[in-house]
């Protein structure tokens, strides 16, 4: 009898330390953030442009492009077995779906394209946003990082984190598929303006490559989305750092604002950083979020409700 007890009690013990285990203090701000379930459709703001028949961007006074709601759909989501290093593969899709009409009178040649937000990857005990490559499916060779292209194709961008108290690494790689650009479909027309609805979509793939149990996964997706002054912004920046590395690869070397620009770009960001120019205006309200943990990991966090119950019980 005395055995079973003092096994009971060493029992108890070993969960009572799970239980009273100190959890990574998670940033003071994001304490009382509310996260969206992963099965609901999550809608943004999406901005769409004309383009004339050099596919310039120019603004046509008989042609109105109704901007509707991008709806974003996450499905999918896999951990593989830890390899020999102890890195497993996270894996999931979003959907992306768009439909919209225009009216035109415009009789010359010109098209039209749009911008959205893609969901941002961060880090759940520090805010960091997660950097990562970007790739189109069926294309040869345009990997890119974060628009910009760079060479190889299908490898992630890595970042280092400090995870266990042991330094490790975070990769991630998005894989875009949009292969659903629909006709038009004339909904009819009145003293010569013609009024089509369209629709467009594409899947993305995400790969994440992380420890094994490392459950600081966190997706977030701007409510309001891409508005035209934010698209007029990132394009004058893109452009600008396109053409000073053109120049600086024509001179055999860096100009000064290059560098400065270069540098920015590779700086550390958070999700919500008041100290940060570029991102001092966005606040914790301004995101959808969701917690893969919660997900890819939701058998464990019932085992941890069973220990709990121990501990009551002990």
């Amino acid at each position: 009898m005395k055995k079973k007890i003092v096994l009971i009690i060493i029992i108890c013990l070993l969960v009572l330390t799970g239980c009273f285990k100190k959890e990574p203090a998670f940033m003071e701000t994001f304490k009382n953030v509310k996260y969206s379930d992963a099965s609901n459709t999550l809608e943004t703001g999406v901005y769409f442009y004309t383009l004339d028949e050099n596919n310039n961007e120019v603004k046509f006074d008989d042609i109105t492009l109704n901007n509707e709601k991008m709806k974003y759909k996450f499905n999918n989501f896999k951990v593989s077995k830890p390899d020999k290093k102890g890195y497993v593969k996270l894996t999931y899709d979003y959907r992306m779906d768009v439909n919209f009409d225009f009216y035109t009178s415009h009789r010359g040649k010109w098209s039209y394209t749009y911008t959205y937000g893609c969901p941002l990857i961060f880090d759940y005990y520090t805010g960091e946003i997660y950097r990562h490559n970007q790739t189109n499916v069926g294309a040869e060779n345009n990997l890119t990082e974060n628009g910009i292209e760079t060479e190889g194709k299908d490898k992630p961008k890595y970042t280092k984190i400090k995870w266990n108290k042991k330094e490790t690494k975070i990769g991630i790689l998005e894989k875009f598929n949009i292969d659903e650009w629909k006709n038009s479909e004339l909904l009819g027309q009145e003293n010569g303006t013609y009024h089509y609805k369209n629709s467009t979509g594409g899947t993305v793939t995400i790969e994440i490559t992380m420890p094994k149990d490392y459950d600081g996964i966190i997706i977030a997706l701007n409510k309001e989305g891409t508005t035209e002054k934010f698209h007029n912004e990132s394009k004058k920046e893109y452009n600008k750092l396109v053409e000073l590395q053109k120049k600086a690869k024509e001179e055999g070397k860096k100009s000064e604002e290059l560098i400065k620009l270069e540098k920015e770009k590779n700086k550390v960001r958070k999700i919500v950083d008041p100290k940060d120019e570029k991102r001092k205006e966005y606040k914790i309200d301004d995101y959808y979020y969701i917690k893969v943990s919660d997900i890819i990991y939701k058998d464990k966090s019932k085992s941890r409700w069973l220990f709990d119950f121990f501990c009551i019980l002990c």
